[in-house]
């Protein structure tokens, strides 16, 4: 059974796979949720929150199975919406369609995003009280 969850800070260690491509010292103040499987780390997905935004930074697994991925970025749509932080998003790491099956869409510019430093163009948004209230994903009650 694979388990998805929030790493710890004292847990960093664990990420030594995944170290060839990335520096854990850029990534202190984030967030980090894995994928694993008896103990095995499939997957990491790096993500920071700032005012009210979630930003997925990184988004890794090894090997790369687009399944893994996909799920440790609805873990985190779902993570946020419980802490009501509705607006999340990511620059485009691969195919756009990745991330347009999961539900993001374009960025659409707003006051709130300037602070982003990012061409736009490049950046995708997905609202998590869209998201879940789309048929598909409606939670219940």
């Amino acid at each position: 059974m694979i388990s998805f969850y929030n790493l710890k800070n004292e847990e960093y260690k664990t990420l030594n796979q995944f170290v060839d491509k990335i520096k854990l010292e850029r990534f202190n103040n984030n967030e980090i949720m894995t994928a694993y499987e008896n103990d095995i780390l499939l997957g990491v997905c790096f993500y920071e929150v700032k005012d009210e935004i979630c930003r997925i930074n990184h988004l890794y697994s090894k090997p790369y199975d687009s399944t893994i991925e996909d799920a440790l970025i609805r873990c985190i749509i779902s993570n946020m919406d419980n802490i009501g932080v509705h607006e999340i998003v990511t620059t485009i790491e691969r195919e756009q369609s990745f991330y347009c099956k999961i539900g993001f869409n374009p960025l659409k510019v707003n006051q709130s995003m300037i602070d982003l430093k990012q061409d736009e163009m490049q950046l995708f948004q997905l609202n998590t009280k869209d998201f879940f209230g789309k048929s598909c994903c409606k939670k219940n009650n």
